[in-house]
């Protein structure tokens, strides 16, 4: 039973030092890249609504003089677009699809480690139903 009892307390101290380590070496490497993406996302941003700022200004002109063409519009379509791209750009490590693939990679491990538990907590409520 002592072989049993000490190897439970290694599984139980492995899967503390995964559950804590994992992220912290996944993510930390990532972490200084995450102020420069989020500091050329800003700067594109402010770009675009400079631009965006212009043309609205300048096709306002145009509206009150009634000669608005084709381009005018389209132009603003494109920056409207460039700018929906801008922000949809990620930034890591804290973007959903990273923080997603991360989580499914990381626990896809320990679900095995899972099924014990869930057996012996469905014992349990076996049990209690019978006994009430």
């Amino acid at each position: 039973m002592s072989g049993l009892t000490s190897q439970h307390h290694l599984v139980t101290a492995a899967s503390v030092a995964y559950l804590i380590l994992g992220p912290l070496i996944f993510m930390g490497p990532l972490l200084p890249f995450r102020k420069g993406m989020l500091d050329a996302k800003a700067d594109w941003m402010s770009d675009i609504a400079r631009r965006l700022r212009t043309e609205f200004e300048r096709v306002r002109m145009q509206i009150l003089s009634g000669q608005i063409t084709k381009d005018d519009e389209d132009l603003v379509d494109r920056l409207r677009k460039i700018s929906s791209v801008i922000d949809e750009l990620p930034v890591w490590p804290f973007d959903a699809r990273t923080l997603r693939t991360f989580a499914s990679a990381y626990v896809a491990p320990l679900v095995p480690l899972g099924y014990p538990l869930v057996g012996k907590v469905l014992q349990e409520i076996v049990v209690w139903l019978k006994a009430a």
